[in-house]
Formats: C-alpha cells, sequence, structure tokens
C-alpha cells in the first residue's frame, strides 16, 4: 500500500471554482473527496448538487493535514448543513474543521442562474451570497483577486466557446 505521509505530498493551491452536481442527481455523488494525505489551500469555491456529500475528508494522514493546517477550506458555500459525511469511522467530522468561524465558510443556497444539463448559466442570481464574502487577499502568478465566490461573478466568460450537447 502506497506511504500517505512520503513526498513530495499533493499539495495544490485551487481557487475561484464551482463543483456542480447534476441536476437531477440521483447516484451516490461526493463533491470533493480529499484523500491519501492530501495538503492544500482551498478558496471562494462553492459546491452544490451532490446527494452524497459536498466535501469527504478521506483517511488519517489527510486528517492530520486538516487538523495542522496543511489543508485549508476558506471563503467558500455549500449547498446544505447535511452536505458533509460526518458519518465515517474516524471520529472525525469534516463539518467541525470546514465551518470553524476562521475559515468564513458558509452554508447557503448559491441561488446560481440555471443548472440544467444542457442550457445551464452558473452565473449567480443578483441577491446571490456569492457575490460577497470573497477571500480577496489572493496572490500569486496564477491567482487573480475576485470579489465572489465560485467560477463566475457577473459575467459568464464560458459565452461563446462552451457547449452543452445531450448525450
Amino acid at each position: 500500500k502506497a506511504n500517505p505521509d512520503a513526498t513530495p505530498r499533493s499539495n495544490p493551491t485551487l481557487a475561484n471554482f464551482s463543483l456542480i452536481g447534476h441536476a437531477d442527481n440521483t447516484g451516490d455523488t461526493t463533491g470533493m473527496k480529499l484523500r491519501r494525505g492530501t495538503a492544500g489551500s482551498f478558496s471562494n469555491f462553492i459546491v452544490t448538487g451532490f446527494k452524497k456529500s459536498c466535501v469527504d475528508i478521506d483517511d488519517a494522514a489527510t486528517w492530520t493535514q486538516a487538523q495542522n493546517g496543511g489543508l485549508s477550506i476558506t471563503h467558500s458555500i455549500f449547498s446544505s448543513e447535511d452536505c458533509f459525511d460526518d458519518g465515517d469511522d474516524s471520529g472525525n467530522k469534516e463539518s467541525d474543521i470546514i465551518m470553524a468561524d476562521a475559515n468564513k465558510n458558509r452554508i447557503a443556497d448559491p441561488q446560481l442562474t440555471k443548472i440544467d444539463a444542457t442550457a445551464p448559466n452558473f452565473m449567480p442570481k443578483a441577491g446571490s451570497p456569492a457575490l460577497e464574502g470573497a477571500n480577496k487577499s489572493l496572490s500569486g502568478p496564477f491567482m487573480q483577486s475576485v470579489d465572489f465566490v465560485g467560477a463566475m461573478g457577473q459575467v459568464d466568460w464560458t459565452a461563446g466557446w462552451a457547449a452543452y450537447p445531450a448525450n
């Protein structure tokens, strides 16, 4: 079995993205599964529409990262209070780590315009909680500071190049 504490360790920095489950989700799905000792910094994202859970922190090595600050999830929106995989056998609760006040995460309907398989519009509606509360201190060569949480603010950057054909 692989050693989850071996180096180099997976340690991504991701910001301003949306994980959106299928509108008629009937499967046993999870939006984000962090495992095998993953570390990382995740900020300004939305997770909605997943039947099983929004976030699942899996295995002891990943929990160690989350509890010691090597794995952080901040300034993000989760669609419901029951979207954390708090019932696993580790005795740890994702909701305790993720929803700690210092992380500035929120449980709310992100109020995206239209979640639809063939004609989606992932922009937040006027008044959406996704239009505020972003981590504006992101920096680096690939980071852009924005005022919104998720992949889109008030501009649909997918217009003209993304297609959603029915399969």
